[in-house]
């Protein structure tokens, strides 16, 4: 049973949704969100504010801003890749320290894609998750199309992560219909999904798993931590409402529900007692390895999860790690 810990009630940056983070030169990174302006009225249409800055921090705990404006897209992935930080969207632009960004492509033949990810596999880069193909690329500048047509069809907001020597993709949203049958409560043109897919090469898929035991979501997280693939949180889109469950699997097909007792919270499944979080709907989830011995008698893994978005629609800023 996971047992989450708080290790920082209100963290320098602001509250904030759809973040992007990475573990990068020993400190975590989180960059741009979309957040809330409420002295605004939604009437008004500026209550929606997207974020741009860049935060870093070596415990999760205490953080510093690196850059107060970023130069690179709004809604870039962020991936730590052979030494340097990689933001990639429309443009790709390219840090060695965090702080000083120089664009290394002025576009990408995918474009700016909803709720996919970018991640490390097999040495090279691989975009997944934001619809219905798979991108590559070896330096991060050039991208080529894997493949055109994934068995899953066009899908947004799916969770991919790199576990065991496959990249694997779960669940998500259709992304322009069909609607289900009857409608979902959340968005009714949209229908959510909880299965599992599995490729060694990026290329061929195979699904492991038509339905897990965790409900169907969107807007949700995965991370693989040795060969651990977990999946955090989401939004089920058939009870309109957010989750906070933590599952962990070794193969996609039999997996196990871990909670946190000591925090109240809702879990997938009405009733069945409390778990690590209720208020995250898409929370960074990350492996950090910490090595200072100021921090830890000996070098130790866990996991950490920042931010995200609220039932009640606003945003936390509220880091937790997970404890041995």
């Amino acid at each position: 049973m996971a047992v989450w810990e708080r290790v920082a009630e209100h963290a320098q940056f602001c509250p904030r949704d759809t973040t992007e983070g990475v573990v990068f030169q020993d400190r975590l990174w989180v960059s741009n969100a979309y957040t809330i302006d409420e002295s605004k009225t939604a009437e008004s249409g500026e209550r929606d504010v997207l974020v741009r800055d860049l935060w870093s921090s070596a415990d999760g705990v205490t953080w510093r801003c690196e850059l107060e404006h970023t130069p690179y897209d709004g809604y870039a992935d962020l991936v730590a890749w052979q030494g340097a930080l990689f933001a990639v969207g429309n443009t790709v632009w390219r840090s060695e320290d965090g702080r000083s960004w120089a664009q290394v492509a002025a576009e990408t033949p995918m474009g700016l894609r909803g709720y996919g990810e970018i991640l490390e596999f097999t040495g090279g880069l691989w975009q997944g998750g934001g619809g219905r193909d798979v991108w590559r690329s070896a330096d991060a500048v050039s991208w080529e199309c894997a493949k055109s047509e994934v068995p899953w069809g066009d899908r947004y907001a799916s969770a991919v992560a790199a576990c065991g020597g496959s990249l694997w993709l779960l669940g998500g949203s259709t992304l322009n219909g069909p609607a289900a049958s009857p409608p979902e409560a959340g968005y009714a043109d949209q229908t959510t999904f909880n299965d599992v897919w599995r490729s060694e090469d990026g290329v061929e898929w195979a699904c492991v798993c038509e339905r897990a035991p965790w409900q169907q979501r969107m807007w949700f997280r995965a991370a693989g931590v040795a060969d651990q693939l977990y999946v955090f949180g989401g939004y089920s889109n058939l009870h309109k409402r957010n989750l906070g469950d933590v599952w962990s699997t070794t193969n996609g097909v039999a997996w196990e529900m871990h909670t946190d007792v000591g925090t109240p919270g809702e879990h997938s499944r009405p009733g069945a007692g409390p778990c690590w979080s209720r208020k995250c709907s898409s929370p960074l989830c990350a492996f950090f390895e910490l090595r200072s011995c100021r921090l830890h008698s000996a070098p130790r893994a866990d996991l950490r999860r920042l931010g995200g978005l609220r039932v009640d629609s606003r945003r936390e800023r509220k880091p937790l790690r997970r404890q041995p």
